[in-house]
């Protein structure tokens, strides 16, 4: 016989409610009082994206609508993003769309720490959640950083929320919603393909399940993302001749990864090494970023690159750690300066993942930020909020031994998927972008360091890896 511990969580009277609502409404604030040139920044993605949605809208498919005549079928930029964007009737009404995704992954993530963990620990989460300066940057911009955290939330929740689920059909339901979602986020920003073997983690160190019914939801966590992957990749193959996601993983192979190789190297500015890396493959008079790029040009792109990254592997190996270890503690600093209306932003937000960090990058940087007593007081706010997430997680971490049950996979899968998605990026391109997407899934984390779980989690997962295994047995 099946046996639960019902809980019920009270939200009355309490943060849980509260807490969203205020970080709502500086959303809303954000979205309402950012300039325009920050909001749809010619520099940046938005309008690209604007270009796909209109593109969808007027029945060009795919494809961009520039100037009223629609464009070549899109291999650049996946249609995730886009068809968030063509939901609403402009890009304004759509940021305000992004502000109440942001109000509703904050609900979200205390609601479901507050009923698993404890109710301290959801308010906690929702706190760190509220505290991401960074959020209401890149929510007041035409980026997929909104949607693609949402997503993400959605994803891990799907997978843990039915972590203690006995019941064959509830666990493999839960698998194929939770991979279908990592899919999604593969078309939302390809870099999420990097999260597809993830979906096996929950399972490795599960006691609860035979293990005839582990290896099948791992195989069905990895096929259901795999296969949303592979059915873009034919498309992409069909309409451009590319198998696979997007053009952009070359590019930024080429001009970021191996072009930042070739600038430690040599001392030269990396403008200068992307500028010389253009002229060697014959792309000087294409948009690179307007989907001029053709599949044969992207493969040969990624054929030198990799022919760099492996010839130079200290040096590729210095790039990422110096890279990922920004990315760790990077503030937001110059698009936040142009959202505050202040000075000391500079011109570049990935500040110190590009080139050699040397004493005169460090004084550029400080002397830059020090411009502004504003955005100081913001910069430190944003290292101090990092600090304590990533103490948060480590407390977490190290708590992994007394945890029960299915605790430990809310603990290491949120932090698994952290890491892959700071890894993957971890380039001269690196921003605290990058880092932002992560947050909620930090936040729970560290909530779960700082708070030990109530009696009636523990109990919950007592039962979970008590119980479980001899409905498992039962039903096989």
């Amino acid at each position: 016989m099946r046996t639960a511990v019902s809980r019920k969580v009270s939200f009355s009277g309490t943060p849980i409610i509260v807490v969203p609502v205020i970080y709502l409404l500086l959303q809303l604030f954000a979205v309402s009082h950012a300039p325009a040139s920050l909001s749809l920044d010619r520099r940046s993605d938005g309008w690209e994206y604007v270009q796909l949605s209109e593109g969808l809208r007027h029945g060009c498919g795919f494809a961009r609508y520039v100037n009223g005549v629609c464009g070549s079928p899109e291999i650049l930029r996946t249609p995730g993003y886009p068809l968030f964007l063509a939901m609403f009737s402009n890009w304004q009404w759509a940021l305000v769309g992004q502000a109440f995704l942001c109000g509703g992954v904050c609900l979200a993530s205390g609601m479901w720490v507050g009923s698993r963990w404890s109710r301290e620990a959801g308010t906690a989460a929702q706190l760190l959640i509220a505290a991401n300066v960074p959020s209401y940057v890149l929510n007041a911009m035409v980026l997929s950083e909104t949607l693609f955290q949402t997503v993400l939330l959605a994803a891990v929740i799907a997978t843990l929320g039915g972590a203690m689920q006995s019941r064959p059909k509830a666990s493999a339901m839960r698998a194929i919603v939770s991979g279908a979602l990592i899919g999604c986020l593969a078309l939302i920003r390809p870099v999420a393909i990097c999260l597809i073997p993830a979906g096996i983690v929950p399972f490795i160190f599960r006691r609860n399940i035979s293990r005839r019914r582990k290896l099948a939801l791992m195989c069905l966590s990895v096929a259901v993302p795999a296969g949303v992957v592979a059915l873009w990749s034919i498309r992409n193959y069909r309409q451009g001749g590319l198998m696979g996601l997007s053009t952009v993983s070359s590019l930024e192979l080429y001009l970021y990864r191996a072009g930042n190789v070739v600038a430690m190297k040599t001392g030269q500015p990396l403008w200068q090494v992307q500028k010389q890396l253009i002229d060697n493959v014959g792309a000087a008079h294409l948009m690179l970023y307007g989907n001029e790029v053709s599949a044969t040009l992207a493969s040969e792109m990624s054929r030198r690159a990799w022919h760099i990254l492996l010839g130079h592997p200290f040096e590729s190996a210095a790039v990422t750690a110096q890279a990922f270890v920004w990315l760790l503690i990077a503030p937001s600093r110059s698009l936040l300066a142009r959202l505050l209306r202040t000075s000391g932003g500079g011109l570049a937000e990935a500040g110190l993942a590009q080139g050699r960090i040397t004493p005169d990058s460090l004084l550029t940087i400080t002397g830059e930020v020090l411009r502004s007593r504003l955005l100081t007081l913001f910069i430190i706010f944003q290292l101090l909020v990092t600090l304590t997430i990533w103490i948060g997680a480590a407390r977490a971490l190290l708590r992994l031994g007394e945890t029960e049950g299915d605790m430990r996979e809310w603990i290491v899968y949120p932090l698994t998927l952290t890491f892959l998605l700071l890894l993957a990026p971890s380039g001269p391109e690196a921003a605290v972008r990058f880092r932002s997407v992560t947050i909620p899934l930090l936040a729970i984390t560290a909530s779960m360091g700082y708070f030990r779980p109530d009696a009636a989690a523990r109990a919950e997962a007592a039962i979970s890896a008590s119980g479980t295994m001899q409905n498992e047995a039962a039903s096989v």
